[in-house]
């Protein structure tokens, strides 16, 4: 007779995900960031704080009856992945948050912005994404370049003037996607190949895919620009 192997009751360890949702504080009429880790996001958890009993115990009092279809294992997804996200805990994370939203707020500049990550993220120096659209900035400040692994930078609606400023960008390496329609910068002669050209790494502008033809474009405006200072 052969051996019966016993079965392991000791529950799996689950694994974490890298990064909590985002931190947002969109139209909560921030006007400095100085005092951040005083405000409570409208979504996310800042660091030290747990997460709302509203996300770990998800409500159905006002849940949407789903009817059957023909294919109801497709119709499930959906649900499956809504419940599994609202049951999340800051447990399962290794960060609490590698992004933050700020837009539409009467923000004028970015005072205190190293300052304000260090206090509602784990780890300031992996934030991935920041929301600063629609607010009242006029420049592209050096407190931005202090996030060396910036991916997505949202600056769009904003009230910046030179295209100058742009360049500072040129060191986030590592920023794919950027943001900077609805200023009066996009309104200048040259602005999307000025741009491009600051930042060789960067996929999407003003949330269009820069394409191959965008860099050959590029490339011989540049030499263009270097061959006419020559001359």
């Amino acid at each position: 007779m052969p051996a019966i192997k016993a079965v392991s009751t000791t529950p799996k360890k689950q694994a974490k995900l890298p990064a909590g949702p985002p931190l947002d504080y969109c139209f909560m009429d921030v006007g400095s960031l100085k005092n951040l880790s005083e405000l409570k996001p409208v979504n996310g958890f800042i660091k030290g704080q747990a997460f709302s009993s509203q996300l770990n115990k998800p409500s159905t009092a006002n849940a949407p009856v789903i009817k059957p279809t023909a294919n109801a294992e497709t119709s499930a997804k959906p649900m499956q992945q809504l419940q599994t996200a609202a049951a999340v805990t800051p447990l399962q994370f290794e960060l609490n948050s590698q992004a933050i939203k700020l837009a539409n707020n009467p923000l004028t500049n970015l005072a205190g912005l190293q300052e304000a990550a260090a206090a509602v993220l784990d780890e300031p120096a992996e934030l991935r994404w920041l929301d600063l659209s629609q607010c009242q900035l006029t420049n592209i400040q050096d407190e931005l370049t202090r996030f060396p692994k910036l991916q997505m930078l949202y600056l769009h609606a904003n009230q910046i003037t030179k295209l100058s400023d742009v360049k500072k960008l040129g060191k986030l390496s590592g920023l794919q996607k950027l943001t900077l329609h609805g200023n009066p910068i996009a309104e200048l002669p040259h602005y999307k190949l000025q741009v491009l050209s600051c930042m060789p790494t960067l996929r999407e502008l003003d949330f269009v895919a820069v394409s191959k033809l965008d860099r050959d474009t590029v490339s011989v405006w540049v030499k263009a620009q270097h061959g006419g200072r020559k001359a």
